[in-house]
């Protein structure tokens, strides 16, 4: 075994948070897999969460300027103008029909063969995959009434899921909006 080695292996024995180890996984210059494999061993050494990992990353700002940056470049490379040309423009239903039987094809492959932009497709998706759900997103967009809003603290403690079905609404848009009714 080469002396770097042994310097790594103590370096990952001596690290016991989960926010320290992805400070030092993201400064290692090893390529993925590896990152991965050391990442394994040390969830297993150190009996910790992968649901722990996860959060701790996500708190990382070196973390969150990579994925921003990853996200920003991969858009770039599968969005070329050509590809675009409906920018702004309301789906059709035909549209709507297409993505629906192509939903689980490459992104490159929907991008050029819809003419719309990643994001457009991605937010179409998830409203695709909330209607098969049974989640209506007809409200999608639109201001909470009074209404919706008197429905919604009555009925507070209920899933996300329930109130979603029943207001009509996203389960991110309910779940917003009970963490708004919380923080008051």
């Amino acid at each position: 075994m080469k002396s770097t080695d042994k310097e790594l292996r103590k370096k990952i024995s001596s690290i016991k948070s989960p926010k320290k180890w992805v400070d030092f996984i993201l400064n290692l210059d090893l390529n993925q897999q590896k990152k991965g494999n050391l990442t394994k061993l040390w969830l297993a050494k150190h009996k910790v969460s992968r649901e722990d990992l996860i959060l701790a990353r996500s708190e990382s700002k070196i973390w969150k300027e990579r994925t921003r940056v990853n996200a920003k470049n991969r858009r770039q490379r599968i969005e070329s103008p050509a590809n675009t040309v409906n920018t702004g423009k309301q789906w059709t239903a035909a549209e709507i029909e297409k993505l629906k039987v192509n939903i689980d094809r490459p992104e490159v492959e929907l991008v050029k063969m819809l003419k719309r932009s990643l994001q457009s497709i991605n937010a179409r998706k998830r409203l695709i995959r909330l209607e098969a759900m049974g989640v209506s997103t007809e409200n999608t967009g639109k201001p909470w009434s009074k209404k919706e809003l008197t429905a919604l603290k009555k009925n507070i403690d209920k899933p996300a899921i329930e109130l979603a079905k029943l207001l009509k609404r996203t389960i991110k848009s309910v779940q917003r909006q009970k963490d708004r009714l919380k923080q008051k």
